[in-house]
């Protein structure tokens, strides 16, 4: 085959030459779309977080929420600093206001410490009602309620009950009774389900707390 042949098919063969900017941009676009999916997935409760709900995926934190006995102390201050930088970026985020109270949680011996109480009041500040860490901050309030100053309790109460508004919501609100540990918490959860179902004149199943326990949600103390 001549020269002249070989230029002439030669032209029969693309020769595409991508442009850096357009490869960058293509890997940008795939690892955004690969944390949207990540995000809807959690949002949606296909994964199930170690951590406090949506968004928690800093490595820092989930190793400290992890640990255990001496470790889980050499791991706080970095994994708070890290949680902290989190809110400086976005101060209303409450499952990163969540994330603080996690931490705090644990370092306190799973106690809710001054420290876990006050950020889970900013969590509550930051957003009122939310949907999306519903889930994770309802169980974890309630399962300390004992310990809860009564603004976040009524903040807490609150939440439950603009959500228990909305028919979808309500089996998946009873569903998190069994999460909450506390007799305290149990018993005046139980009490929000059962004023709106009496409201509705529906019946709700009523649990066995100890005395103690009922009168000390019925007191509000």
């Amino acid at each position: 085959m001549s020269t002249g042949r070989i230029r002439s098919a030669s032209r029969w063969i693309p020769r595409v030459r991508v442009p850096l900017w357009v490869l960058l941009a293509a890997g940008l676009s795939l690892e955004l779309g690969a944390l949207s999916l990540l995000m809807w997935s959690d949002l949606i409760g296909l994964t199930r977080s170690p951590l406090c709900g949506p968004s928690c995926y800093d490595a820092t934190i989930q190793d400290a929420l992890l640990a255990e006995g001496d470790e889980a102390f050499a791991k706080y201050r970095p994994a708070r600093q890290a949680a902290m930088r989190q809110l400086d970026y976005s101060p209303f985020d409450a499952s990163a206001w969540l994330r603080v109270v996690l931490l705090e949680i644990k370092v306190g011996g799973g106690r809710m410490t001054p420290s876990a109480q006050e950020a889970l009041a900013q969590s509550y500040k930051a957003a009122p009602v939310d949907a999306t860490v519903a889930q994770w901050r309802i169980p974890l309030a309630f399962d300390h309620w004992a310990e809860l100053p009564p603004q976040t309790r009524a903040a807490a109460s609150g939440e439950v009950e603009v959500l228990l508004g909305a028919w979808e919501n309500r089996p998946r609100l009873k569903a998190l009774a069994r999460r909450i540990r506390s007799d305290e918490g149990a018993f005046a959860y139980w009490l929000l389900i059962q004023s709106r179902d009496d409201e509705d004149g529906r019946e709700t199943e009523t649990p066995t707390p100890s005395t103690s326990a009922q009168s000390a949600a019925i007191a509000g103390t």
